[in-house]
């Protein structure tokens, strides 16, 4: 049984790891984050779905439109069913608040850790895949500079009950990739996906479709390699 680790606990990374788990039922996935659910920055996100290519530059349309339609299908899908009132899914004109969040993580509790320091190094053997959905964490685990934060998509005309405040993990172009690194202990096998800046939710689902078969190719060529 191959042992993946996904790094992030975001929106972005729990997609990830279920779409893992959904394509690769046989493998075993932990969700590796140093902040969980309230305290994540996907946690105050309004949901809303209008990503464009003006505010995701760098990334192909063709790749775009794949992404956001697979996290239109997996959304709408659920907006549309018995699950709605649970989930808080609905399908409208124009921007609506949701009253109601509820997050339902269908992964096993105990597949959980926080990270520390010396992460990838401690990562090194003990993971066939390590899927790199950290946000910001990547500009110091990885070296990214590109990393930049921006403001969520604000609702216009409607009074606030409060105000909750998180900065985006933004990057031009989104990363979603997969890298081999080579580290002083050896060599560990990535799949990047992060950088969606306001768009997180949105292109979530989407992007982890396309993250979780990037795992798939990884595993399987490492398979082909040892026959």
């Amino acid at each position: 049984m191959a042992d993946i680790a996904v790094l992030g606990a975001g929106v972005v990374g729990l997609s990830t790891a279920l779409n893992i788990q959904k394509l690769l039922p046989n493998v075993k996935v932990r969700i590796i984050a140093d902040q969980f659910y309230r305290e994540t920055t996907s946690y105050g996100a309004g949901g809303i779905f209008l990503p464009t290519t003006e505010e995701i530059p760098g990334v192909p349309e063709k790749i775009l439109r794949k992404w956001c339609r697979g996290s239109w299908e997996f959304y709408s899908s659920l907006a549309l069913s018995a699950q709605a009132a649970e989930t808080g899914h609905e399908v409208a004109h124009g921007y609506v608040p949701c009253k109601k969040r509820k997050e339902k993580i269908l992964l096993p509790s105990d597949n959980y850790y926080n990270h520390s320091q010396h992460l990838l190094t401690m990562l090194v053997g003990q993971y066939d895949v390590v899927v790199n959905c950290t946000g910001f964490g990547s500009k110091r685990l990885f070296n990214d500079n590109k990393m930049t934060p921006v403001r969520g998509q604000l609702l216009r005309g409607y009074k606030l009950d409060h105000e909750w405040v998180g900065l985006r993990p933004s990057r031009t172009p989104v990363r979603l990739e997969k890298e081999t690194l080579q580290l002083q202990n050896g060599n560990l096998k990535v799949v990047h996906n992060y950088g969606h800046g306001a768009n997180g939710i949105a292109l979530s689902w989407g992007t982890g479709l396309e993250a979780a078969k990037l795992v798939k190719e990884i595993l399987y060529n490492s398979h082909v390699s040892k026959l």
